[in-house]
């Protein structure tokens, strides 16, 4: 899906359990201490990443999901 496709843990943010409020609290409270530097770095991989998708790449990938 679009999570796995467009997050790298770590990189450009962070995976949580749905529909728990203490992994959603648990990632806020990480975002919240990193600083502006990584912040903006995590920006720029979210960037980089949306980059490479193009329609074309991204319905193979829809194709490929509903084979």
């Amino acid at each position: 899906g679009a999570a796995t496709t467009f997050l790298q843990e770590g990189e450009n943010g962070y995976f949580f359990k749905p529909k728990s409020v203490q992994a959603i609290v648990d990632v806020l409270q990480k975002i919240a201490d990193l600083d502006n530097d990584r912040l903006k770095a995590m920006g720029e991989k979210s960037a980089q990443i949306a980059e490479t998708i193009t329609p074309a790449k991204w319905a193979d990938q829809v194709m490929n999901y509903l084979k």
